[in-house]
């Protein structure tokens, strides 16, 4: 590289890792991407699902975390139930893997047994279901629709890498249609 005022260039060994969830191949299409830019940085790409689509490595990671924690608290390393796990994997984690960590972080500030349930979790996430019936086995029009519907719209985030604006053209609705339906279902 060449310093800016320099007239040699300085030898250098640097490796850049970005992170995007956008479409960059879209964003040099619509050109609101430089092209060259794309070129030097997509030389190895790893296309990452969000966390909603890999509930699998959610207990994995939730273990890692309160590892983590534990040992710079200096705590013994809590469980979690069976049953909070559930509750966890069913959960859509819109902030992936940063939400989930954060989430761990919380309970271990106010929670000091063994066994982490899912009546441990903080108060603003959505309790197990496990005891509902589901809405597609229900009769009720609305609820089917409804679970339907966030469903396509989940599908269609996950599709398009999170990017809105194709989501909205996959679902062939308005890109305001869709930000009120993300809202609505908590997405």
């Amino acid at each position: 590289m060449r310093p800016v005022g320099e007239t040699k260039p300085t030898k250098i060994d640097v490796r850049i890792v970005t992170a995007t969830a956008c479409d960059l191949k879209q964003g040099v299409q619509d050109g609101s991407f430089r092209e060259d830019l794309y070129y030097r940085l997509a030389v190895v790409e790893i296309n990452l699902p969000a966390l909603r689509s890999r509930p699998d490595d959610i207990p994995v990671l939730c273990n890692h975390f309160l590892h983590l924690i534990a040992q710079r608290e200096q705590r013994p390393l809590p469980s979690l139930t069976p049953e909070a796990i559930t509750t966890l994997q069913d959960y859509q984690w819109s902030g992936n893997v940063r939400e989930l960590e954060n989430m761990m972080e919380k309970i271990m500030i106010f929670h000091h047994g063994e066994q982490i349930t899912s009546e441990h979790l903080p108060q603003e996430f959505p309790q197990t279901q496990l005891n509902q019936q589901s809405p597609y086995e229900s009769l009720s029009l609305k609820l089917s629709i409804a679970a339907l519907e966030k469903h396509h719209i989940t599908e269609a985030l996950n599709q398009t890498a999170g990017n809105r604006v194709q989501a909205a053209k996959v679902l062939e609705i308005s890109l305001r249609s869709l930000h009120y339906k993300i809202k609505e279902y908590g997405l």
